[in-house]
């Protein structure tokens, strides 16, 4: 019998879901009302289901993962955003389990990258969970990205690893994000509106509207594999696992979650202009990759390094500071359930 773990983040996503063709709040289908009843359709003893739901009496995202492992859970069923199967991922590779636990999606986050770059084209919930719980279901294997900082930390990363300014646009968005969770505002224009005004305002008064801009931009030596080191003054550090982040910008078009290398995008400093009208057009369409001040390519392996500490994030949620961080990938670490 498989021991299935429902983790379930209430805090994911826009407040809305589609369940069984219909849309619906998602507290009540994700959290508590609808999915959990109708679970009795797999009650044929194939699966031992279980619910963990978060936030719980202050009980960390992880936390609830290392429940679910410590009462022997061999199936992993994440409803969240891309956030949520980073934590997942990193509890599972901390565990040294990632070859014994199989991962189950159902995204209903804000942007869901994920679940796009592996190609999970349902944004139902219901139809995801009988795909995940099908008697044909079949394990599909996603390379997972590992990043080591100058302490020997170690951190796993399932779609994308941001650093620099832009990793630090990213943390200031967070943070916004916590002040106005419950605002009118958002209710108003939602999570994915905001992002995109958040992060441009971000940008521009930090990075952009100076005559500072590559002043605010530090210097990284950046190694690339057994090539030479180089010295940029980067805007942007994107390494994927996947092609597609942020809500919809393919940084990194070339990329495949199962090819055993990472993708690479670095950016110079742009001024407003260049940034609105020429990159970020082209970024959407992955068709920016020609432009000056762009360099890419693909690697198994990535040093960053600075005497200032860098900024980095993981997957949309912020890492620690540190002087270098190494960047590798997992071939084919993750076991994905699907049809």
């Amino acid at each position: 019998m498989t021991k299935a773990y429902f983790i379930v983040n209430c805090r994911s996503g826009t407040g809305e879901v589609l369940f069984d063709g219909q849309i619906m709040n998602t507290e009540d289908v994700i959290c508590q009302k609808t999915l959990q009843p109708k679970m009795e359709e797999f009650s044929d003893g194939q699966f031992n289901l279980n619910f963990l739901h978060f936030p719980k009496d202050g009980t960390t995202l992880s936390e609830l993962v290392e429940e679910a492992l410590d009462d022997g859970a061999n199936l992993i069923i994440g409803c969240g955003g891309d956030g949520t199967f980073s934590v997942i991922a990193n509890v599972l590779a901390k565990r040294k389990v990632l070859d014994k636990v199989d991962l189950g999606i159902i995204s209903i986050g804000t942007a869901n990258n994920l679940a796009q770059n592996l190609k999970i084209q349902s944004n139902d919930v219901w139809h995801n969970v009988k795909t995940i719980l099908s008697p044909s279901a079949k394990i599909e294997y996603s390379d997972l990205g590992i990043i080591k900082d100058a302490e020997n930390h170690e951190y796993a990363f399932v779609n994308v690893a941001t650093f620099g300014p832009a990793a630090q646009v990213m943390e200031k968005g967070a943070n916004l994000r916590v002040q106005v969770e419950n605002s009118r505002l958002i209710k108003r224009i939602g999570w994915k509106l905001f992002y995109w005004v958040a992060g441009l305002w971000l940008l521009f008064t930090k990075f952009l509207f100076t005559k500072t801009a590559k002043k605010q931009c530090p210097e990284m030596k950046i190694k690339i594999s057994e090539r030479r080191e180089v010295i940029e003054k980067p805007l942007i550090i994107s390494i994927g696992n996947g092609a597609s982040c942020g809500g919809g910008f393919n940084l990194n078009p070339s990329a495949q979650m199962n090819d055993g290398m990472l993708d690479f995008c670095f950016v110079k400093p742009l001024n407003a202009f260049q940034l609105l009208f020429r990159y970020l057009p082209k970024a959407r369409r992955g068709t920016h990759l020609n432009l000056s001040g762009v360099q890419h390519g693909r690697s198994k392996e990535i040093i960053i390094g600075s005497v200032d500490p860098i900024t980095a994030n993981i997957d949309g949620d912020p890492l620690d500071s540190s002087n270098r961080f190494t960047v590798s990938i997992l071939p084919r670490a993750l076991r994905v359930r699907t049809l």
